[in-house]
Parts: C-alpha cells; sequence; structure tokens
C-alpha cells in the first residue's frame, strides 16, 4: 500500500491507496485495516482524518464492512438535524439538503451529549459538478485565531453556545429552508413524552407551542479533544447561523471561483432576501446564539469563518473513496452542486460516554 499526504501543505487527510491492481480489492484493503489497526488510529489521532482511495467498494454493504472493521461501534439511529435514509443498518445515505445550498464546516452533532466521535463518509456516485465535502483540522483554527487576535474566541470560550431548532406543527407548510425534518419523523413517534425522555438523554429541552416544537441545548464552542487534550473548535455554528451560507457563497467565489457558483449565489441572494423579510433569524428552523443567549455578533463569526476557509482541505470525490475523520478534531461540510451525487455516511459512537 502506499501511505501519503493528499497536499504537502496540510497535514489532512493521510492517503491510502493500493500500489497494485491485486491490492485495489476488497478483501485486500479489509485484510490491510486488519494487520494495521494500530497505524491507523495512531494516523488519525495524529492527522486527523484518512482517505483510502482507488479501491473497489461498489455499494453501502461494501463500506459497512470498512467502516465497522475499523470502527467496531456504530450507530444505527440518526437524531441530527438533517434527514437521513438507511441503506444498510449502519449506513445512510448523506444530508439530504437542497443541492443549490453550501453546508458550513461543522463537527457532527455538537448540539447534543451523545454524538459520534468518528464519522465515514463513501463515494458511491461522483458528482459531476461540485458536490465535495471539505475537511478542517479545528485544533488549528483555535491556534490561528488565538495568534490572530487573542480576544476573538473570548465569548465563545467563557458563555459557549446555545441551539435552537424550531419545528412546525406536523403537517403544515413549513417556513424555512432549514427545516427539513419534522419532530415525528426525528422520534419516530408523535408522543410528546416519549420525545421528552429521549431528548433528556441528549440534555435538550422541548419546548412546546401546541403541537409545533422547539428544541433547546447548550454545549462549548470549544472543547478539548479526549485523548489529547488540544482545544477545538468543535460546533455547528456555520449551520445553525442564519446569515452564514451567504458568507459561505462568497467565500467559495473568492476561493473557487467557479462560474457556475456565481449563478447559485445570486440565486441565494434572492432566497435570503426574501426569507429575511418574512422570517427573523431567531424563528429560523436553525438559530444559534452565545450560551448566555445574546446574539452572536456576525463580524466576529466571519472572522473565524475566514481562518476556517484558510485551513479547509477540499478535493473532488472519485468512486470508492472512504474517508475515516475523528469528529473530535476535524470538521466536515458540503459544496452545491449539479447532476447526481450519492455520498452514504456512518457514525462511530465512542465505546464510553465521552465529556463534553
Amino acid at each position: 500500500m502506499i501511505v501519503e499526504p493528499l497536499r504537502s501543505d496540510r497535514p489532512i487527510p493521510i492517503v491510502v491507496r493500493p500500489s497494485s491492481k491485486s491490492e485495489a480489492t476488497l478483501s485486500s484493503l479489509l485484510g490491510y485495516i486488519k494487520g494495521n489497526k494500530k497505524f491507523i488510529e495512531d494516523t488519525r489521532l495524529k492527522n486527523g482524518a484518512i482517505l483510502f482511495r482507488d479501491f473497489d467498494i461498489e455499494n453501502a454493504s461494501d463500506f459497512e464492512q470498512v467502516a465497522h472493521l475499523i470502527h467496531p461501534n456504530l450507530n444505527d439511529g440518526y437524531l441530527g438535524v438533517t434527514a437521513r435514509t438507511n441503506r444498510t443498518k449502519y449506513v445512510f445515505t448523506s444530508t439530504e439538503v437542497t443541492n443549490i445550498a453550501p453546508i458550513g464546516q461543522h463537527t457532527e452533532m455538537a448540539y447534543m451529549t451523545n454524538r459520534p466521535n468518528r464519522i465515514f463518509f463513501c463515494c458511491l456516485k461522483e458528482p459531476k459538478h461540485g458536490g465535495e465535502t471539505p475537511i478542517t483540522d479545528m485544533r488549528q483554527v483555535v491556534l490561528d485565531a488565538d495568534k490572530h487576535d487573542p480576544n476573538l474566541l473570548k465569548q465563545f470560550k467563557a458563555h459557549g453556545l446555545t441551539y435552537y431548532r424550531n419545528y412546525s406543527t406536523p403537517g403544515t407548510k413549513v417556513k424555512d429552508i432549514a427545516e427539513v425534518r419534522s419532530w415525528p419523523d426525528i422520534y419516530k413517534t408523535t408522543d410528546k413524552t416519549e420525545v421528552e425522555k429521549v431528548c433528556a438523554k441528549d440534555d435538550i429541552e422541548c419546548i412546546w407551542h401546541g403541537d409545533a416544537l422547539s428544541l433547546v441545548s447548550k454545549f462549548p464552542a470549544i472543547r478539548k479533544h479526549p485523548e489529547t487534550g488540544d482545544e477545538v473548535w468543535s460546533n455547528a455554528v456555520p449551520v445553525f447561523y442564519p446569515r452564514m451560507r451567504t458568507y459561505e457563497f462568497r467565500k467559495m467565489i473568492q476561493t473557487i471561483g467557479t462560474w457556475w457558483y456565481y449563478l447559485m449565489y445570486l440565486l441565494w441572494i434572492v432566497i435570503e432576501s426574501l426569507r429575511r423579510l418574512f422570517i427573523p433569524d431567531t424563528q429560523c428552523g436553525l438559530y444559534v446564539t452565545y450560551g448566555n443567549g445574546v446574539p452572536i455578533r456576525t463580524e466576529e463569526l466571519f472572522k473565524i469563518e475566514d481562518i476556517i476557509w484558510d485551513n479547509m482541505v477540499t478535493f473532488k470525490w472519485k468512486k470508492g473513496d472512504v474517508i475515516y475523520i475523528d469528529n473530535d478534531r476535524v470538521s466536515h461540510g458540503r459544496l452545491p452542486y449539479f447532476g447526481q451525487r450519492q455520498i452514504v455516511c456512518a457514525l462511530g459512537m465512542p465505546d464510553v460516554k465521552s465529556s463534553t
């Protein structure tokens, strides 16, 4: 096998690929994983993400074998923000959000207690245009932010974050593009008491407005990595902050500059302008404040977003790609795309409930 960085100027991801056609089979990859588990975990801990590329992974079942062998404690359910569909017991579709919208960098399910510490993605069908899953070393983001301005993260460190998820009455028309699931769809029940019991396990408060529901949870914006103790910008602010997508488009145009991003940006400006006319930020499907309830200053958040983009790594998906990510250190997102795209994921849970 050949092991090397994807890019010489970034520590993530480390690429593992076959040195010959005979090594490209699924059985060869599984054999490599069995014989190199310590190396894989040491590399994950040191670098944060590993990309297995050019192997014969044809379907969700193949992917599940790879993910399960690396991290046996996979989750068979998903209580997060976006809609996902099971492809196998442990494999889900990736985020089912409109293809025209970027998804900002976030660590998975940072707004709940029982969150994955590992996440796997696999490409079963390459998108023709866009659709990359950028990743970012969020440990480096904290280091760079402190160098840039020692006070930039002060309020985040002091107060943490409060996340708000607002769900309309089931069966009514949703009012915001961010509301992609109904609460009965998430919890597989219409029994409010049962919903409250499940939420309590994740330290989430349920606030009922008739049959509409707001979920409120408070968690750190910056966490210490459970193995290294390093401070990590580990949250979902770019996903929950309503005005962030417009800024994401600006960064895409500045950094990538693909012509159709300009068209999507213009379309998004129209959508966002209409949204702000009728729906205040606080009533969006997703919203976030400092942990003390004070609104986050947009200019501070955009400065942090600039640092994130400076550290972001973007690569084109290839069929059969599997990326193994340390969710306690490395974030992920999604760029807009045209055409078909089939990315699936698996969530690796801690063996023991970890501290937030």
